[in-house]
């Protein structure tokens, strides 16, 4: 499904946040699409599926983009996101677009760790919790209702949803919400690597 709440327009930064999930156990593929305006952000556009592989979310993905004047995109660096990443620059999408993890911007998609994922996750309830992003897709705001704070073996807290609860949506966010906060584009990729 494909939902669009707010029309492109000059003048607003957007950023694109994408997880892409094998459809197994109900996981779905997300492109978050965010926009800003001066100090306050708000969704503008979202795809939601959980039955189309990733070539196809990438062409459906491509269209939006371009739409929202092709915004910097960042998906996960594991076997599905970065190929989801590499559909997307086959469709001609600009490669100093897409997020790369190193320095030479040969390898696609940000790096997730536990770590990592902790700390964008805090990062996100922030930026919620200070009504800097508006967001009025009903899943959205289900899905991190499902978010609680869980005691790790090790004493650790940690913030994550709840035993068999979903969080597609939510590393969509969190990865459009790092793009907004760190990531300043590097120059083009080099695609000779993915030949």
């Amino acid at each position: 499904a494909i939902n669009i709440y707010l029309r492109p327009r000059p003048g607003v930064q957007y950023m694109a946040g994408v997880d892409i999930a094998e459809g197994g156990g109900g996981a779905a593929s997300v492109l978050w699409i965010e926009g800003r305006e001066g100090l306050s952000r708000e969704l503008a556009a979202v795809v939601y599926s959980r039955h189309i592989d990733t070539s196809t979310f990438a062409y459906l993905s491509y269209e939006l983009l371009n739409e929202y004047f092709q915004p910097q995109v960042i998906g996960g660096a594991d076997a599905l996101g970065a190929s989801y990443l590499k559909d997307l620059i086959g469709l001609g999408y600009p490669s100093h677009k897409i997020y790369c993890s190193d320095k030479k911007r040969e390898k696609l998609g940000y790096q997730e760790t536990e770590e990592t994922q902790q700390k964008d996750v805090y990062a996100l309830e922030g930026v919620i919790r200070s009504g800097v992003l508006r967001i009025a897709w009903k899943p959205a705001i289900l899905e991190m209702l499902v978010y609680q704070y869980k005691e790790k073996r090790d004493g650790r807290t940690q913030i994550g949803p709840a035993e068999g609860a979903l969080h597609d949506i939510v590393m969509a966010m969190v990865k459009a919400n790092f793009g907004f906060a760190k990531w300043k584009p590097r120059g083009a990729i080099n695609v000779s690597h993915f030949d």
